[in-house]
């Protein structure tokens, strides 16, 4: 964790896809492990949701940044914001407004198409 003491906020921000303000100061003594810990269990927590995802009978269109590290590849259609990170909503909000705004393509098998 001295590795995640280190790196300029900026950098850690870019690399979790999050935005910097959302990040707790990991130089301070303990927040680092702290955030690692989270991690973790956001991890564990994910992996739940992807197996119950699988179970909705519903249509489903998941909607991602295209620049998000935590995106995973799934069996449902799924639009990517272009340039957005883990929160498109906070990022590119009107890119993610004139997607939800468009009338729902055919639902076809699990093609990602791109929005904004």
């Amino acid at each position: 964790m001295p590795l995640l003491r280190r790196l300029p906020r900026t950098r850690l921000a870019a690399l979790l896809g999050v935005p910097e303000d959302d990040l707790a100061d990991v130089s301070r003594p303990g927040r680092a492990r702290t955030v690692v810990a989270a991690l973790r269990a956001d991890h564990t927590w994910r992996d739940e949701l992807r197996r119950l995802l699988d179970r909705v009978e519903v249509p489903v269109e998941i909607v991602a940044g295209s620049d998000d590290p935590l995106a995973v590849a799934v069996d449902v259609p799924v639009t990517m914001i272009d340039g957005a990170g883990h929160y498109p909503q906070l990022t590119h909000p009107d890119a993610l407004a004139a997607h939800l705004a468009r009338p729902a393509a055919p639902r076809d098998g699990a093609a990602a198409r791109r929005a904004g």
